[in-house]
């Protein structure tokens, strides 16, 4: 065989799928963070294995309609290029931000195509792969090809796999709501890997924190599976289970203002006589600006209501008429409890 032949052979096949999903997440921070192209940690993944230049090329190239990004395995001092006349070269650490405009485009689609798009017509469909991520102040509502939806909450991301026997979601961060149509198959969400989460016909939300997770079950009963958990009392409708500091609690949910799902999968949020400190937590989980209380005094001020996650300006005016105080924007955020001066 030839030089020419022995390329091809190596460009046809077929790139490992966990190696395609670490390209894809590579993808998505860089997109965010447009500085990790030129880390020393991105490069030493690039340099690991030729396999990782391959699949970071493929996704890359995927988005046809975007711009694109090329890698040379057998150079990886050579600059990347973008099609402008720009060159941003890993070698010489030179600033990314020309590459943001070509990800901001790239990096948002090309996982939802690199798996099913991806690799080749030999590979079979239930090995297929698809990543998620939603922005912040974004819930995204997902419909799977076995009829389940999903819901993604503000800054959340999963990589779905559908198997021959089971259905795995995999959260990645963030949070999920599943409705899960009955098969036989069972539908799985993990937060790592020795923790899961199980169900055949059923409707329950996971959130996944830095050190600890939340289950929360709006239909039917969900399973928890996994070393020293496996032993833990299914959870049924209507509770929620939580672990953290290596401990379980159990509670019961608050009634929703949509039957069988959590308020923030329909954009709303409510509360009843919650400590505005606390409110304003759970709103800047969407809110474009970060809300900041000025006036401590007021921390513990009781707020009820029902706001619209995507209305945040809402939220601010409810705050300033509850309490009788301004709020100011500036570059930082939104400064809520300022007092009433004579200029307003």
């Amino acid at each position: 065989m030839n030089s020419s032949n022995q390329d091809n052979s190596h460009q046809n096949r077929v790139i490992d799928p966990q190696i395609l999903a670490e390209a894809c997440d590579w993808l998505l921070d860089i997109e965010a963070s447009p500085a990790i192209l030129t880390s020393a940690k991105f490069e030493a993944w690039l340099r690991a294995h030729p396999e990782h230049v391959r699949a970071f090329n493929h996704a890359a190239n995927t988005w046809q309609l975007g711009s694109v990004l090329s890698l040379d395995a057998n150079s990886l001092d050579q600059p990347i290029v973008p099609p402008s006349p720009q060159v941003i070269s890993i070698a010489q650490r030179r600033p990314a931000k020309s590459l943001s405009k070509v990800l901001t485009a790239l990096a948002a689609t090309v996982c939802l195509l690199v798996f099913s798009l991806s690799l080749l017509p030999t590979t079979p469909a239930s090995n297929n792969i698809l990543a998620y991520q939603t922005q912040q102040g974004e819930i995204q509502q997902l419909q799977l090809s076995d009829s389940s939806a999903l819901y993604l909450d503000s800054s959340s991301r999963v990589r779905v796999q559908m198997q021959d026997k089971r259905r795995d979601v995999e959260l990645i961060q963030g949070r999920v709501f599943s409705q899960v149509a009955h098969q036989p198959r069972e539908f799985v969400v993990r937060v790592n890997h020795s923790t899961e989460f199980v169900a055949l016909g059923t409707a329950y939300s996971v959130e996944k924190l830095a050190s600890a997770w939340t289950l929360e079950v709006y239909q039917g009963v969900v399973g928890v599976r996994g070393g020293a958990l496996s032993g833990t009392a299914p959870v049924h409708a209507g509770w929620g289970l939580k672990y953290q500091d290596n401990k379980l609690s159990r509670y019961r949910l608050p009634p929703s203002l949509q039957a069988g799902q959590p308020d923030w999968s329909s954009h709303r949020i409510q509360f009843d006589a919650t400590r505005l400190e606390q409110a304003i937590r759970q709103i800047n989980r969407y809110s474009p600006q970060p809300l900041v209380l000025e006036d401590k005094d007021l921390a513990g001020f009781a707020i009820s209501g029902v706001f619209n996650l995507q209305d945040v300006e809402d939220f601010v005016q409810s705050v300033e008429g509850l309490t009788q105080t301004r709020s100011v924007k500036t570059p930082e955020g939104i400064l809520l409890g300022l007092p009433r001066g004579a200029g307003d």
